[in-house]
């Protein structure tokens, strides 16, 4: 009996010891063997009235399709966003042939009617779209009705429903409607997803890559001053609105 209970209490002390020496080696180790993760890039700013950035934005190939406004509005916590058709008529003028005629009349003319200075312009072709949006996409469309276009020698149709579309197939969706107002309010939405969607890398370090990719996917006079003037205030913005796209 006394044999027995000097080798429980040897084996308890035993015990007690190795637990001391595998807690001192985790203590020990641990430091090394877990580096600490590098912390997330952040913005601290107080976005000022200069800090607004706004674009007139034109998707065209011979004639113009569909023309956008978009106002980068830091105080504000937004991204302001209107389409037009073509045939909107405006003070008796119509849009599109004052574009055709003289695109700077074009954005004069936007900019008296929203009441918003426009700093900018950009005009994009269906390829910069398809490049676009296969950058920060796939966009999510709800289709009410069967999308079908001819690919080489195939048809190809998506059933109606909620699909994620790349940049060709939001290409077929976009003209897949005659309406005009219906191209627009589809080229709004796509353009709310977008910006909703690439807003978040504005506070990455890729930001000023992206930029510059941005700006190869277009014929426009922004530039990367205008980055340099802007970028905290928007990349602040985007660390504490989720969804700052809105449409006007």
């Amino acid at each position: 009996m006394q044999s027995l209970k000097s080798f429980l209490l040897s084996f308890s002390f035993s015990f007690f010891c190795l637990s001391l020496i595998v807690m001192a080696t985790v203590l020990w180790v641990s430091p090394f063997a877990r580096p600490q993760e590098a912390p997330a890039q952040s913005y601290i700013s107080i976005p000022e009235e200069e800090d607004s950035i706004t674009v007139f934005a034109v998707l065209a190939e011979e004639s113009a399709s569909c023309f956008s406004v978009i106002s980068f509005q830091p105080r504000a916590g937004t991204v302001a966003l209107w389409t037009f058709p073509p045939d909107t008529v405006i003070n008796g003028e119509i849009l599109g042939s004052v574009w055709a005629e003289n695109p700077a009349l074009a954005m004069n003319l936007l900019s008296a009617y929203l009441e918003l200075p426009i700093e900018r312009w950009a005009i994009l072709k269906n390829q910069d779209v398809v490049e676009l949006v296969d950058l920060f996409g796939p966009v999510s469309v709800t289709l009410t009705q069967p999308l079908t276009w001819h690919q080489a020698s195939l048809s190809v149709t998506l059933e109606p429903g909620l699909h994620q579309l790349n940049g060709e197939e939001i290409l077929h969706y976009l003209q897949a409607s005659p309406d005009p107002q219906e191209y627009a309010r589809r080229a709004a939405v796509l353009l709310q997803q977008l910006i909703n969607q690439a807003m978040p890398l504005a506070a990455s370090e890729q930001a000023q890559t992206l930029f510059q990719q941005l700006l190869e996917h277009m014929e426009t006079d922004l530039s990367t001053a205008d980055y340099d003037r802007c970028h905290n205030s928007i990349a602040f913005m985007a660390q504490l609105v989720n969804s700052p796209a809105v449409i006007q």
